[in-house]
């Protein structure tokens, strides 16, 4: 499952919401493979402050300029660790990655 796991996380960009949709696994159970393979260095977590200029009276909408305070999503992405670990494993026929 950790090889699904990553696999899934190849494709980028998506929420731990997303992950555990795509995987059919409860978001506990994501969140702990998440936290171990975070731990290990296979991936890492990125949050990105999604700004649209929705703040009342931010200096910095519409500029590119957010002040951090709009919301903020949690993404996973693969670290070269994790990238050497998918290849090895894809190379040795073991896995086949997540379709999107």
């Amino acid at each position: 499952m950790i090889i699904e796991t990553l696999g899934a996380l190849r494709a980028g960009g998506q929420t731990p919401e997303d992950l555990a949709d795509r995987l059919n696994i409860g978001r506990g159970v994501l969140r702990q493979r998440l936290d171990l393979l975070e731990k290990s260095g296979y991936i890492m977590r990125l949050k990105e402050v999604t700004c649209a200029g929705a703040c009342p009276g931010c200096v910095g909408a519409g500029s590119g300029g957010c002040s951090g305070r709009g919301p903020v999503t949690e993404t996973y992405a693969l670290t070269e660790k994790g990238v050497r670990a998918m290849d090895r494993d894809a190379r040795n026929g073991r896995i086949k990655e997540a379709s999107c």
